[in-house]
């Protein structure tokens, strides 16, 4: 029988558990218990058991091929359910995932005797937009003024992709498509991709008309019956910047396990960063100047209130000038060659003084813009409703 030395603190009954489903795992697959997974077991065991732990984490380093996943998996899954909590399994490449979804879970559902239900949840990206592809196949498609960023203009690739996106609405129609991009016969290049996709930014939501037709929310309601779910560093990392249980289950109804986690800082960094686009966010907010100069004649006579226009007009002159005294700064504090890499960090990761300060103007004038933005918007629908 194969010893797993576990803390005080767990059950004697989920100890037991743990031991029956590695002794009839190992058993049932021909395999040779080792004692590093053993005492895996017992780590994440003793780390995960005790809801009252001060720092209930345990860092795991081994080789691949080990045996790591079966270690953590006969670990937590009983851990979890006893403390009915969700177990969410993250890695930072799909090809770990499918080896999860399709060939470890499937091992420990069949051969250790532990019952449970798994999914797969993945990012916005990952499915089509109902509002972006029905936007592309109407007349809107061609409206010069929808687009933010230069880079969500149509480029010759992007204009033939019309029958591509035909056939999609055909078969989410027809019901043999779900909106899974990673399920569509057809190999998408990125440019087709970004045109049919949204993130948290763009995405509206409930109050999207497509909602209840809504591949990802749709996908999303199914994890509400899954006891593990199979997803990515940066979904998760996406999901706590929110607030924590917008994508994924909420934390504290959830336990964690990162595979693969010497990556996992790179993705905190990429994922909590604040990214500025100077060129593209200047040209949008120019091109948004001409589009409220365009329309205010238009909404005044619609009864809009004529006090909003001049407000967002200046927070947008305002954005625009500090967004160019910004990239002004950058190309000061950067010497040419920086340029030539995709990142720069400054020394010891401290950004200089007048660029943080820069930068925290511009967050607070764009939180400005927004509710100034989301108070137009109220005021066009009810002036269009009145």
């Amino acid at each position: 029988m194969s010893q797993i030395r576990t803390d005080h603190v767990i059950d004697e009954g989920l100890q037991a558990e743990i031991r029956a489903a590695y002794q009839e795992l190992t058993d049932s697959l021909n395999l040779v218990p080792r004692w590093g997974q053993r005492q895996m077991i017992a780590e994440v065991a003793n780390a995960l058991a005790d809801p009252e732990a001060e720092t209930p984490i345990a860092v795991v380093e081994a080789g691949t091929g080990t045996g790591k996943t079966i270690a953590y998996l006969v670990a937590a899954l009983p851990i979890a359910r006893a403390r009915g909590k969700k177990l969410v399994v993250a890695s930072a490449t799909v090809a770990l995932q499918e080896q999860l979804l399709l060939r470890d879970l499937p091992d420990v559902m069949q051969h250790s005797g532990l019952k449970f239900d798994a999914a797969l949840a993945k990012g916005r990206g990952r499915y089509v937009c109902l509002l972006k592809l029905d936007h592309q196949l109407s007349d809107q498609g061609a409206d010069p003024l929808i687009p933010l960023y230069p880079d969500e203009f149509l480029g010759a690739e992007e204009e033939l992709a019309g029958p591509i996106l035909e056939e999609m609405i055909q078969a989410l129609g027809d019901g043999s498509w779900e909106g899974d991009l990673d399920a569509w016969p057809e190999q998408l290049s990125p440019s087709v991709r970004r045109l049919i996709t949204t993130d948290q930014s763009q995405c509206t939501g409930r109050r999207c008309p497509h909602i209840a037709q809504c591949s990802f929310f749709r996908a999303r309601e199914g994890l509400e019956e899954a006891d593990v779910i199979v997803t990515n560093h940066d979904l998760v990392l996406s999901d706590l910047r929110l607030g924590g249980g917008v994508i994924l289950p909420a934390p504290e109804d959830s336990l964690y396990v990162f595979d693969e986690g010497h990556q996992l800082p790179a993705k905190c960094l990429n994922q909590f960063a604040l990214r500025f686009h100077s060129g593209g966010t200047l040209q949008g907010l120019r091109d948004s100047e001409r589009w409220l100069a365009a329309s205010a004649e238009n909404w005044v006579a619609q009864g809009l209130d004529e006090r909003l226009i001049p407000a967002m007009t200046s927070l947008v002159g305002d954005l625009i000038q500090r967004s160019e005294d910004i990239a002004e700064l950058l190309w000061q504090l950067l010497p040419e060659a920086d340029f030539e890499r995709a990142e720069h960090r400054f020394p010891h990761g401290r950004i200089p003084a007048d660029l943080a300060e820069q930068a925290a103007g511009l967050v607070a004038q764009w939180d400005q813009l927004y509710r100034e933005a989301t108070r137009l918007e109220a005021a066009l629908e009810n002036s269009q409703t009145a």
